[in-house]
């Protein structure tokens, strides 16, 4: 497990509310082994389930959500 702060931006927070993306299942998407990332060529850490999808960025020693949406 990694000792990095999640935070959240504001347009990601709206987002994930409006997608109906609870603080659990972004939790369960971060911290399961099932979950796959994939590294971006724009920096950004692309994290899904069959369920969600998580944009990531880091930024020094703390990760931060751009947003969140339902996997198609």
């Amino acid at each position: 497990m990694l000792d990095k702060y999640l935070y959240i931006r504001s347009h990601a927070l709206q987002r994930s509310i409006e997608r109906e993306i609870g603080l659990d299942n972004l939790k369960s998407l971060l911290e399961s082994k099932e979950s796959r990332a994939t590294f971006q060529r724009n920096g950004r850490i692309r994290i899904e389930n069959d369920e969600i999808v998580a944009i990531i960025q880091i930024e020094g020693d703390d990760l931060v959500l751009i947003t969140a949406f339902k996997n198609s």
